[in-house]
């Protein structure tokens, strides 16, 4: 059994090693605050969008989720900045669009400030490091208990999910049309979800393709592998439309990492998917050779 905690930020208070531009960064964030528990990932109950707890604890069977507005905090850019690494101080000043840029620093700040409240350090005090795939993870200090995470954002909406020590990934888009959605599901999803896509009324296609999208991108984040052609043989479309609780994914030619999945509902014009990898669910696949 798996608990799911959703929740996002309202007003929020620093940890207290943080220093004073992370309180300010940290209250009044402006957002409807959320938080659910679930018995499970797959449990059939939509996720409801509640104030969060008073006591950052997170326990081995959860995942938090935070939501938050990348456009409401441009007054706290300069904070944020502060809390930034040189690499991420770096990137952020590659960015040619000065609403771009804006929106990467106010992440990647709120990233910081959220992470520090769990393990009770700084925000600037966090490292990072990237996989190969450059899926980022923390370096925690030796007396802490491993954190994991993952950001998505899409837009001006941003979500932030983190477990203890179970690797998640979520993934989030605001439902519009997409102009190249035939193409991209002929080359990512599997003949049957392609024919689900096709038959639907046209107006239900655009959610529907944004659905499987989501769910396909959580799960890869979640093992940390690339988006390719592989996403086809992950599976996530149930029949009545909604994403399955439960799939498998291939990270080798040899291997099937199991994720649970659950649906995240905001308003109307938002979809999104947070999966986890189960726990010592790997499977070695038989009669398969490289």
């Amino acid at each position: 059994m798996t608990n799911l905690t959703f929740n996002s930020p309202t007003v929020y208070s620093s940890s207290t090693t943080a220093n004073s531009g992370a309180r300010k960064a940290a209250t009044n964030s402006g957002c409807a605050t959320p938080f659910c528990r679930l018995e499970r990932p797959d449990a059939a109950a939509a996720a409801e969008w509640s104030a969060p707890p008073d006591e950052f604890t997170l326990a081995e069977d959860e995942v938090h989720l935070w939501r938050f507005s990348l456009g409401q905090h441009d007054a706290r850019a300069a904070d944020f900045f502060d809390f930034l690494s040189p690499d991420e101080r770096a990137r952020a000043r590659c960015f040619l669009f000065a609403e771009n840029r804006r929106h990467y620093v106010i992440g990647r700040g709120w990233l910081r400030v959220l992470l520090g409240r769990y393990l009770d350090m700084a925000p600037a005090r966090l490292e990072f490091r990237y996989g190969a795939r450059g899926k980022p993870y923390l370096l925690p200090p030796a007396s802490t208990a491993p954190v994991c995470f993952n950001l998505a954002h899409t837009e001006s909406l941003a979500l932030v999910a983190v477990t203890r020590d179970q690797a998640v990934g979520v993934d989030v888009e605001r439902v519009r049309p997409v102009a190249d959605a035939e193409a991209v599901a002929a080359r990512y999803f599997s003949p049957r979800e392609q024919h689900e896509l096709r038959v639907l009324p046209p107006g239900a296609r655009a959610e529907t393709f944004l659905r499987l999208w989501t769910g396909k991108e959580a799960c890869m984040k979640a093992v940390g592998c690339g988006l390719d052609e592989s996403l086809r043989e992950v599976e996530i479309l149930r029949a009545d439309g909604g994403v399955e609780r439960r799939v498998s994914v291939a990270v080798a030619t040899d291997r099937l990492v199991h994720c649970w999945l659950a649906e995240l509902r905001f308003a109307e014009d938002h979809i999104g998917v947070v999966a986890t990898v189960c726990d010592g669910m790997v499977d070695e696949v038989a009669g398969q050779s490289g």
